[in-house]
């Protein structure tokens, strides 16, 4: 059985545009109209179509680590809040565990465990995290008894001990996120979602929250979202890229780097340049200015070899401080098929 099988699965909005909400209720206009001070009736003469998801179909199996990437307004998020069956869709369906998108939606959420970037905003900020997270085992009427030492079990390994005993208001981004984190997993859901989990999380925390999922793979599937490339070619078994609602690809990272990235990528640390000098010679995939006159650039080569490309460098006078091969990333590979289409 798969964890998650959707068939043309799609979500659609009807939205007004600023400038209509502006005019029926003689509002100033303030950034894309997604907050609104007072609710009116929308109207088919005003209204404009969102397709947020676009008839997707893949499955995810049990135990796999699934990620969705794609650029702002992708869709990611809608369909994660649809898989959890916090959604309608507007057509097509979906199986989770077996169970019906539409009519088994209850159930789902049973099965479920959701973690979102702006999940600490239902944080209890009277609370302890220890509080909080004993007052969400007991909604989910987890006994007392066994969700005391798995609290404590959860908060060693995720490395929470520290401020345990501290309030919310009292707790940075990165520790209002890691329990969150957290809260979603003392449920010990057979699939946990987890849009953008490791958003405002240390490279520390992040590792700890990782190994503590890779650990328990075999009894939950994951499928999160995230826009950090080496998070997703590290721990994911197979990705979805996403864009406008619809999916690009879905794939193995091992697959895609070999497949899609053909030719040698290079970095190099110059100066004395200007890399619209190199425009014919190179396809320039990242630049870092290290300083006024040092640049940072991750290329690849679009005619010619290395040694024309070092060559025509020094007639030009450019400093090479260092150059070398660059292994090719996930991120090269979502660039390439978001720019291509």
């Amino acid at each position: 059985m798969y964890a998650v099988v959707t068939n043309s699965l799609t979500k659609i909005y009807n939205t007004v545009p600023t400038s209509v909400k502006a005019k029926v209720r003689g509002m100033k206009e303030q950034g894309p109209g997604l907050w609104v001070k007072n609710a009116f009736k929308l109207t088919s003469r005003n209204t404009r179509r969102v397709v947020a998801v676009d008839a997707l179909s893949f499955s995810v199996e049990l135990g796999e680590i699934f990620a969705i990437v794609g650029p702002n307004g992708a869709g990611k998020t809608s369909l994660i809040k649809m898989l959890s069956g916090l959604l309608y869709p507007t057509s097509g369906n979906a199986k989770v565990l077996g169970f019906d998108l539409v009519k088994d939606h209850e159930k789902i959420k049973d099965k479920i465990a959701y973690v979102s970037t702006s999940g600490w905003m239902g944080l209890e900020w009277q609370l302890t995290v220890y509080e909080n997270l004993l007052f969400y085992a007991d909604l989910l009427r987890i006994p007392r008894r066994k969700a005391k030492p798995a609290i404590l079990q959860t908060m060693k390994e995720l490395g929470m001990n520290a401020y345990a005993h501290k309030t919310i208001p009292q707790l940075s981004a990165g520790m209002r996120q890691m329990l969150t984190i957290a809260r979603g997993i003392i449920a010990k859901r057979p699939i946990i979602y987890l849009d953008e989990p490791t958003t405002s999380l240390d490279p520390f925390a992040r590792k700890r929250m990782w190994e503590y999922l890779l650990k328990r793979r075999k009894e939950q599937t994951v499928i999160f979202s995230s826009h950090d490339p080496h998070e997703i070619e590290e721990y994911a078994d197979r990705i979805m890229i996403l864009k406008n609602g619809k999916a690009l690809i879905v794939s193995k990272p091992q697959v895609l780097l070999k497949e899609f990235i053909t030719e040698q990528i290079y970095q190099a640390e110059l100066s004395n340049v200007n890399l619209s000098d190199l425009k014919e010679r190179i396809n320039v995939i990242d630049a870092l200015s290290l300083s006024d006159k040092n640049v940072k650039i991750r290329f690849s080569l679009s005619s010619g070899n290395l040694n024309d490309l070092l060559t025509f460098l020094i007639s030009r006078h450019v400093v090479i401080h260092n150059i070398t091969k660059s292994n090719a990333q996930i991120s090269d590979v979502y660039t390439r098929f978001i720019n291509d289409e």
